[in-house]
Order: structure tokens, then C-alpha cells, then sequence
């Protein structure tokens, strides 16, 4: 017997790149597909508490939202939050129990995710559900 695939629940981790805007496209097109509910999130990396950080994430966040609108999708646009992005998208993603995370394969901070280890790497290697990286 064939598994149905189910994806109810999509998390689109966001930083307003290229890559990420591309992703939030493929998540668009998936939630048509399944019907699926899907939430936008912006992480604000360690060290980052200004107000004017909190007004460039809720920009990101916009920007990422007007692709759903685009696409005629409904979105929810979570509140910005800080930490390590990885780990916080991965921490969200299990318990929340989202079936699916998309999100671009670079973000904006290219040559340190070099030195680092990007942030979609990590997500791949430690998240519990599916994820799919857009290029």
C-alpha cells in the first residue's frame, strides 16, 4: 500500500535573502497543492536587541509575506525572536510539529556561514521533519 503524503504544517524560516524569497515561492506553491497552513519566521541572531533590528525583521518578515499575498496564499507571520537561528528553527519546528521547513540554501551572511556552517546545514542535520532547501 502507497503512503499518502501529508504535509499539513510549513515553516518558512526567513532572513530576506534572494534565497529565502525563492523558498517562500516553493512553499507557496506547495501549500496550494496540500492545502497546507504555513508560518513565516525571522530569527534574530545572538547580540541583536536594538530597536532598529526589530524594525529590519518585521521589514524581512513584509517582504516575505507580500510573496504568499502574490501567490494568493495565507500566511502567518510570526513575531520576530532571537537566538541562534538554527537551533531556534529547529527547536519551533518539533514543537510545534510542522511537517515541513523550507527555506533557501544562503543567506545574507554568505562568507561567515563559510567559516560557520550555514544555517541551512544545521537545519538539515538536526531538524525531526522534512526539510527542503531552495537554491
Amino acid at each position: 500500500m502507497r503512503k499518502i503524503l501529508k504535509i499539513d504544517k510549513v515553516l518558512v524560516p526567513t532572513d530576506g535573502s534572494t534565497y529565502s524569497l525563492k523558498a517562500a515561492e516553493h512553499a507557496a506553491e506547495i501549500a496550494k497543492k496540500f492545502g497546507s497552513e504555513v508560518q513565516i519566521m525571522n530569527v534574530m541572531g545572538p547580540g541583536r536587541t536594538r530597536p532598529e533590528d526589530e524594525k529590519v525583521s518585521q521589514e524581512i518578515l513584509n517582504r516575505t509575506k507580500e510573496v504568499f499575498d502574490r501567490a494568493g496564499v495565507k500566511v502567518i507571520v510570526r513575531e520576530p525572536v532571537y537566538g541562534h537561528p538554527a537551533e531556534t528553527i529547529c527547536d519551533v519546528a518539533e514543537k510545534e510539529k510542522f511537517d515541513l521547513i523550507v527555506m533557501g540554501s544562503r543567506g545574507l551572511s554568505e562568507i561567515k556561514a563559510y567559516f560557520l556552517g550555514g544555517v541551512s546545514d544545521k537545519v538539515t542535520h538536526h531538524a525531526v521533519c522534512t526539510v527542503l532547501i531552495v537554491r
